[in-house]
């Protein structure tokens, strides 16, 4: 019982302290888990910015395989591959992330490389409602909706 009166009153102090966004907070509290089913999200939003696609642009995209471990997806020019570790608490990391090397026009290569640097930097996760959100610390750096196929 101890324990439980303690962690709420961490919980409310980070709360109070911290300038990150309330529900990421909670959410990582929770500790929201990936589901054991493959799940295609689309990028949103990078590091605050939404993302417009041009109409000949792949949209950005991360599979996540939590039984093998495995990531792959789009990054607006080519495609990626490698492995990630997760858990029940939230956090994630990526391993080495390789992929394909086609040449796109620069705005495009431009948000891969982005997307690629941003992606090897995150350490949680959370999802809610159908949103997958990337985290650096407490920050929210990537921010994805589900697929419908």
């Amino acid at each position: 019982m101890k324990r439980i009166a303690l962690f709420s009153l961490v919980a409310l102090l980070s709360l109070g302290s911290c300038k990150c966004h309330k529900d990421s907070v909670e959410a990582k509290a929770m500790g929201q888990s990936l589901s054991k089913e493959i799940t295609e999200w689309q990028l949103v939003n990078l590091r605050g910015k939404d993302i417009t696609y041009a109409e000949d642009q792949n949209p950005v995209t991360i599979q996540l395989n939590p039984e093998a471990n495995n990531v792959s997806g789009a990054s607006g020019c080519n495609r990626y591959f490698g492995d990630f570790k997760f858990s029940g608490q939230g956090e994630i990391s990526f391993g080495e992330l390789n992929g394909t090397k086609m040449a796109c026009p620069e705005p495009f290569m431009n948000l891969e490389r982005q997307y690629m640097q941003t992606l090897r930097a995150v350490d949680h996760y959370i999802i809610e409602d159908n949103q997958l959100s990337l985290l650096q610390g407490e920050k929210v750096v990537l921010i994805y909706t589900q697929v419908r196929k």
